[in-house]
């Protein structure tokens, strides 16, 4: 039988989202998405809640061609691969 993992961004004392539901608080830079990346490498399947999930279908199919995004980020395949 498999694993149940459950991973997500958490400030030291808790914060998870702005008032406004926004998680723009999180710094994410080429060394936490790389580290993300070796996450997901291990992993077989996704879940995500519905708001994610369509967060995330919208964007890693065109990851690779977005000129803003973190090096990492084209590089993180490993979502766009594995079962969601």
């Amino acid at each position: 039988m498999g694993r149940l993992v459950c991973s997500m961004s958490v400030s030291l004392d808790g914060f998870v989202e702005t008032p406004s539901r926004s998680l723009d608080w999180v710094q994410v830079d080429e060394e936490l998405h790389s580290f993300f990346n070796e996450e997901a490498r291990a992993m077989s399947a996704f879940l995500y809640g519905r708001r994610l999930y369509e967060s995330m279908a919208a964007y890693w199919p065109t990851a690779e061609t977005d000129p803003s995004a973190l090096e990492a980020a084209r590089a993180s395949i490993p979502w766009a691969s594995i079962p969601s």
